[in-house]
């Protein structure tokens, strides 16, 4: 009984550790050093080859990309705070496993709660945009799925992940 009290101490700082360490999986708080809500100055100085894409709109809302580890991963900003995080390409996955090129049925397995299918607007018939929300609604993360394989997703705030366009 002692050595399992002693054990569990020890163990104890490392387990927290490990539960606060950045992920290299996506989720609707963030990706690796990316934490949704941290501001802009904040990656760039952490980031410095990051690229600011100039805003399409002239308004506070922009992308921020060009990370030579990432490619395919754009961070949107607005008002100089992270509040999405998009995957163009690439094997970057989300925390529960779905990634670009898996199948519609497969994400829907992997999100069984809280997630709704709709058509994508822009795409073919057949075409969906897969939504999952946080219990809370505060987060979001939306899969675009184009005949029949995931092509691109986006996870943060939920209502900038609802925006389709990205910053239009």
């Amino acid at each position: 009984m002692r050595l399992t009290r002693f054990a569990l101490a020890a163990l104890a700082p490392l387990l927290l550790a490990m539960q606060d360490a950045p992920s290299d999986r996506v989720d609707m708080s963030g990706y690796r050093d990316f934490r949704i809500g941290m501001s802009e100055s904040e990656i760039l100085a952490a980031h410095p080859e990051m690229r600011v894409e100039p805003s399409l709109d002239g308004g506070s809302c922009h992308y921020l990309s060009g990370a030579a580890d990432l490619p395919g991963l754009g961070l949107m900003i607005i008002a100089g705070e992270l509040v999405r995080i998009d995957v163009f390409e690439g094997g970057i996955a989300t925390r529960e496993g779905a990634r670009i090129g898996m199948t519609g049925a497969e994400l829907i397995a992997l999100y069984p709660a809280r997630t709704h299918v709709e058509s994508h607007p822009y795409g073919d018939a057949g075409d969906k945009v897969i939504h999952h929300a946080s219990p809370d609604g505060a987060g979001a993360m939306a899969f675009e799925v184009v005949d029949g394989r995931i092509t691109a997703y986006r996870a943060g705030q939920h209502g900038p992940v609802q925006f389709i366009e990205g910053c239009l």
